[in-house]
């Protein structure tokens, strides 16, 4: 496989997640194919959590190599891929997406530059049906996994791994910063609010499933695993990730009418 092309993987950190990040970064350094650049995205003051990032962690990422991005606003999971946007001047530039809750296998990369190969356009490794259409079809809201290789997708889940060109996200509208007394659904449906994104620039998604990469069943020992490092926070587990959607899905056909 060669793909001519610059390759950045990009993340964000929540407080107390600071070692699991590092694991996180470790595990993609660690991979048969090498990232041209990492970036982690990190707010100066987080608008959900009343911790700080341990004061080392800044300095340990640097002396890894990545680049560390301090924003001034904190736009909760849109932190991982947005602002990456005006460091990489390439449109072509591949961009990955990964979590900082997850370590990566050493296929992890390569499988990704593999599906993209075949397909373009946006490739990822889980693919979720839009409840709204799960509904039409099934006539219950709820989640409907996609694991065939090459089966076009609705939502792909960035934490799981993504990679789309970086023109895929030209002139993606402005996201207002998050305050504490801010209804967070939005801002906590990165996966869903982009995928509509690309329906809107008319790019295709689509899974990628090979025989020792992705998923199977939902066994995600193949190309990641859960770190125990990683806390838990109650505004995740409090949250609806279904019932999200359908607000998403909401709040983006008034403000921004793309579908």
């Amino acid at each position: 496989m060669s793909i001519d092309r610059r390759v950045v993987v990009t993340m964000t950190v929540i407080p107390t997640r600071e070692s699991a990040a590092i694991d996180a970064i470790k595990s993609i350094q660690a991979g048969i194919v090498k990232p041209n650049a990492m970036y982690i995205n990190v707010p100066r003051t987080y608008a959900r959590f009343t911790e700080s990032l341990d004061p080392t962690f800044i300095s340990t990422v640097l002396s890894l190599g990545v680049h560390v991005i301090q924003l001034e606003h904190d736009r909760a999971c849109f932190n991982k891929i947005l602002p990456i946007l005006p460091y990489e001047p390439d449109p072509e530039t591949l961009v990955v997406t990964i979590d900082d809750d997850l370590v990566y296998t050493p296929m992890f990369l390569h499988g990704l530059l593999h599906g993209w190969a075949e397909f373009r356009g946006v490739v990822g490794y889980s693919g979720l049906m839009y409840p709204e259409r799960a509904e039409k079809v099934t006539g219950k809201i709820k989640y409907v996994v996609n694991q065939d290789h090459g089966k076009a997708v609705d939502i792909l889940e960035n934490g799981f791994g993504t990679i789309f060109p970086l023109h895929a996200l030209d002139d993606f509208p402005e996201i207002d910063p998050l305050t504490p007394d801010m209804d967070p659904t939005l801002y906590l449906s990165d996966d869903y609010v982009i995928a509509r994104y690309f329906d809107f620039k008319g790019l295709k998604k689509t899974l990628v499933r090979y025989k020792n990469i992705g998923r199977h069943h939902d066994d995600w020992s193949l190309i990641c695993s859960g770190n125990e490092k990683a806390k838990t926070y109650e505004i995740s587990t409090s949250q609806n990730n279904l019932m999200n959607y359908i607000a998403s899905g909401k709040i983006i056909r008034e403000r921004w009418g793309w579908f």
